[in-house]
């Protein structure tokens, strides 16, 4: 009963161990935007389109409106893009 009661302790010690490891791994990583308010950079608007597979040529949306929507797409979630972000792009 005893060895039963240590190899339960062991597997109990090393579930514990995976769980740790997982949370870790799990935790966000901080983006910082360098001037958030400025245009879409070709590499988002690019990052966009790849992701979406939508016409992304005409987008109007700032850096730190962008950013959000990769990461949406990267985790699987459908985007959508509103009439207001379709406008003309200004050209730098």
């Amino acid at each position: 009963m005893k060895e039963l009661y240590e190899q339960m302790s062991a597997i109990q010690a090393e579930f514990d161990q995976i769980e740790a490891a997982k949370s870790e791994a799990d935790v966000e990583k901080k983006v910082i935007i360098k001037d958030p308010g400025a245009p879409i950079t070709n590499r988002q608007l690019y990052a966009v389109h790849l992701l979406t597979k939508l016409e992304t040529r005409d987008l109007q949306i700032s850096k730190d409106e962008a950013s959000p929507l990769i990461d949406q797409a990267n985790q699987g979630v459908s985007l959508t893009l509103s009439a207001k972000q379709k406008k003309g792009r200004k050209k730098n």
